[in-house]
């Protein structure tokens, strides 16, 4: 910069000089001619201001060819040193590496020879005592061995006496049933005689008796035909006849409600001349699903039979409609009446299905179990509730849960159900000239159910409150011949322990 500014103020000074010698000159000149000066100063002036505008780039690129050689010189000098400089630190680093590593040879050979010296120690005393405990072992194993040949002895000539002495009990034993089954046979022969002879007296007796009477005509089978108003039942096969006590008249109601109607009395005569004291009904059946050509039914029926006159028999054919849900619980009556818990049972109607099993489980109640539904066995258990239909419409709407209750509200509920039915009685129509409908619920099990089948049978077990289902056929295992529990206080299948000979599948 210093070199530069010389450059360019050297000539200004003689410029100057020049012009203010030439001023000096002039000044004692004419106003013309210091004017004359004047433009020619200023026309010098411009021309040494072009010149030096001119030239300036020049200078420039020597000022910056000379700064730049300046700045590679110093660039070169500063990685020569710090070159040399890293050098030396790398040396010194590394003499300091290689006295440490000199140092930890040393530590580690002095470490080998400690380490050798105590491992060889360890190995003598490791192989003495190895060796020690190796006796000691053989010296055990020999004991061990000659007190269990000595204990096997013992037992073996322990068990071989036991053995003995029962052999020795057994053919006892043997011998005295030998001695009561010869008896058995002799008295056996003796009681067949003597049964013999008996029913020879009984018969010549018998004979003697009954001479001079005359019975009554064998039982024979009679067609009820069905009341012109009422439509009659459409033929069918495969379905479930069941008699519920809850629909019978009031003095039947007392009656099983598993058991046959005791109708067959009506249709005979007195010895004494033929008199006939009967009722007016002589009880209602429920006929549900069976199958029609290639259609299933699920239908509910309803078959009223009573006795207008001696002799003489009148079939009524009512359909019983379906509800979604139960809504009168106390319709439930019967100490048989099922128990649900919370969540345990689904409202729904009942599916489509054939070769089904069912039961009666209380006065109003039954079951529908398993079937074959056109692809597959099932055993789901589908609960269906008979109410009167006064009080099912009275009733809530909404779904009821079947809650179990102690045997006095059973009962009480039976009870009332009996007094409801006298009072029917007693205005002119029975039991069973009310209408009634039906209500399904699916019974859902807590636990696995069982296979599938169809053709099995299955009852009500009143004292276990239990279904019992047995054999039956699945399509994946043929004929079955198990035997299964469903507890409706529980709501759980479960198989019981069985005992004796095992039945054919058959």
């Amino acid at each position: 910069m210093q070199s530069r500014q010389q450059f360019v103020e050297e000539p200004q000074l003689v410029s100057l000089q020049q012009a203010f010698s030439q001023w000096q000159q002039l000044a004692a000149s004419t106003a013309a001619e210091l004017q004359q000066l004047q433009q020619s100063h200023q026309q010098k002036l411009a021309q040494h201001a072009f010149t030096y505008w001119v030239q300036l780039p020049a200078v420039q690129q020597r000022y910056e060819a000379a700064a730049a050689a300046f700045a590679s010189t110093y660039m070169q000098l500063l990685k020569q040193w710090g070159y040399q400089a890293f050098c030396m630190q790398r040396l010194e680093t590394h003499a300091a590496h290689v006295l440490q590593l000199h140092r930890v040879l040393a530590c580690l050979s002095a470490w080998k020879k400690l380490a050798s010296g105590a491992a060889r120690r360890g190995r003598l005393v490791a192989a003495s005592i190895f060796k020690r405990q190796r006796s000691q072992l053989q010296q055990c194993c020999r004991s061990w061995i000659a007190a269990s040949i000595a204990a096997y002895k013992q037992a073996v000539a322990e068990q071989r006496a036991r053995v003995q002495e029962t052999l020795t009990r057994q053919r006892l034993q043997l011998g005295r049933a030998q001695a009561r089954d010869a008896a058995a046979q002799s008295q056996l022969l003796l009681l067949d005689e003597y049964n013999q002879q008996l029913q020879a007296e009984v018969a010549a007796a018998c004979t003697g008796a009954l001479a001079g009477l005359q019975f009554v005509p064998s039982f024979q089978w009679k067609s009820l035909p069905c009341e012109p108003k009422c439509e009659p039942l459409v033929p069918r096969a495969r379905q479930a006849v069941l008699k519920l006590a809850a629909l019978q008249p009031a003095k039947a109601a007392t009656a099983d409600a598993q058991t046959p109607i005791n109708s067959h009395a009506a249709c005979r005569s007195g010895s004494n001349g033929g008199s006939r004291a009967q009722p007016t009904w002589c009880g209602c059946l429920l006929v549900y699903g069976g199958v029609v050509g290639d259609r299933w039914l699920t239908d509910l029926t309803l078959l009223q039979i009573e006795e207008h006159k001696p002799g003489s028999f009148k079939l009524q054919s009512i359909s019983v409609p379906h509800v979604s849900t139960i809504t009168d619980a106390s319709q439930m009556h019967g100490s048989a009446a099922l128990t649900a818990q919370q969540g345990s049972m689904t409202s729904t109607l009942p599916l489509p299905v054939r070769d089904f099993a069912a039961c009666v489980c209380s006065s109003n109640q039954f079951v529908v179990s398993g079937g074959f539904d056109g692809h597959t066995e099932r055993l789901d258990l589908q609960l269906c509730v008979l109410q009167r239909q006064a009080a099912a419409v009275a009733a809530d709407s909404g779904a009821s849960q079947l809650c179990g209750s102690t045997a006095s509200q059973h009962s009480n509920a039976a009870a009332k159900q009996e007094a409801s039915d006298e009072s029917n009685n007693d205005t002119g129509s029975s039991g069973c000239t009310s209408e009634w409908v039906a209500s399904w619920q699916l019974v859902q099990a807590r636990n696995r159910v069982p296979l599938g089948r169809c053709h099995h049978s299955i009852c009500f077990y009143s004292r276990d409150r239990s279904l019992v289902v047995f054999g039956g056929w699945a399509s994946r295992r043929g004929c079955l011949n198990d035997l299964w529990l469903f507890h409706l206080d529980h709501m759980e299948w479960w198989q019981p322990d069985t005992n004796g000979r095992e039945q054919l599948n058959v």
